[in-house]
């Protein structure tokens, strides 16, 4: 069953992408932006991948005005 990475524990790999668990680097798949709670609340980017060897998953986001993207913290 696939997973999806949310922890800090998250690696990146040479083109920016998260490493999976299994060693490949993994790709992109949907980007976007939600916001964070009611109608005038902050808008967060983000970013899922998928592993393209074992099908797992990886969120990273960042907040407005942020440059680096981090692993989801809940």
């Amino acid at each position: 069953m696939a997973q999806i990475h949310t922890s800090g524990d998250v690696e990146l790999g040479a083109n920016g992408a998260p490493l999976c668990d299994c060693g490949a680097e993994m790709e992109p798949f949907i980007s976007g932006s939600r916001r964070t709670g009611g109608l005038f609340s902050p808008h967060v980017e983000y970013r899922l991948f998928t592993c393209p060897q074992c099908g797992d998953g990886c969120r990273l986001e960042r907040a407005q005005g942020e440059t680096e993207w981090h692993p989801l913290t809940r």
